[in-house]
């Protein structure tokens, strides 16, 4: 996990895991990143949404093989807080209302 992370744990009230999946060779690392998240005890009870990005361009990994990847079925079931999973595209706005409904209702500042 990047260093720097675990110093914002503590205030943090969701979390928004994004994962760009155009990128097939760092979805791998991504999922090892999210199960850190996942698994620190400050965020035990911290709702998770993970987002999906890049889902417009060509040659992404779609949802199924992405679950497959992650095992988010196992992650949901074993998780201690919430997890959603988004499919998005910040660049044709797929997505993006989901994502701020999503933060408007379980994000807590």
């Amino acid at each position: 996990m990047a260093p720097i992370w675990s110093t914002y744990f503590k205030d943090c009230s969701a979390v928004l895991f994004v994962v760009d999946v155009s990128n097939r060779h760092q979805v791998s690392a991504a999922c090892i990143l999210l199960l850190e998240v996942l698994g620190n005890k400050m965020l035990a009870s911290a709702p998770t949404l993970i987002v999906l990005n890049k889902c417009d361009m060509p040659n992404v990994m779609n949802r199924v093989e992405v679950e497959s990847i992650f095992r988010l079925n196992d992650i949901v079931q074993r998780a201690t807080q919430s997890v959603h999973v988004i499919e998005c595209s910040a660049r044709d706005g797929t997505g993006l209302v989901h994502i701020f409904q999503w933060i408007q209702q379980n994000a807590h500042v």
